[in-house]
């Protein structure tokens, strides 16, 4: 992700009481969120990394990536991790332990980029969503055509910036 999809987050953030982060990482895209937003951002990522990722998958085997991610953003006061997959995340925000809001003013989806990943994130997050549903990757058209695909089913035409793609939202979402 470059600097300015990092300072379009943090802006973004800036206009947020809650975010919800899928596929935190190493913590770079969730700097920028905690730096704007005053509010709870929860990260969610299981530390695994994309098993489709050659890459990610070598970076796991070298490094503790969970732990790389605290020293880059835990001084966070306002850093909720959820150290798991994104559907099993969801469920802590049904309602059912109150601490976690049932609603949150955005999400952030940027886990696996396949089809079967986004399509079943966004039909999951889509309904938590109050004021704007985003996410990574959106260029270069061609590597990312699962993602687009999932999106476009779900959310129909949505707008861009740079590599985000996002819809803002009514808070009547399903």
């Amino acid at each position: 992700m470059g600097e300015y999809e990092l300072e379009w987050l943090h802006e973004t953030a800036k206009r947020m009481n809650s975010i919800v982060e899928i596929g935190s990482w190493k913590g770079r895209s969730t700097f920028a969120l905690l730096s704007g937003c005053p509010g709870i951002v929860y990260a969610i990522d299981h530390f695994r990394g994309d098993s489709d990722s050659i890459i990610q998958q070598g970076m796991v085997k070298r490094e503790d990536v969970y732990q790389t991610f605290m020293q880059n953003v835990g001084h966070f006061q306002n850093l909720r991790v959820l150290k798991m997959d994104s559907i099993h995340a969801v469920k802590v925000f049904s309602g059912e332990i109150e601490v976690f809001p049932r609603m949150i003013d955005m999400v952030f989806i940027d886990g696996e980029h396949s089809y079967e990943s986004v399509k079943p994130d966004l039909e999951a997050w889509l309904p938590k969503a109050k004021k704007l549903i985003c996410g990574h990757d959106w260029e270069p058209a061609s590597m990312y055509e699962g993602l687009r695909r999932a999106v476009h089913e779900k959310l129909g035409e949505v707008q861009s910036f740079r590599s985000i793609w996002f819809k803002e939202l009514n808070g009547t979402n399903s």
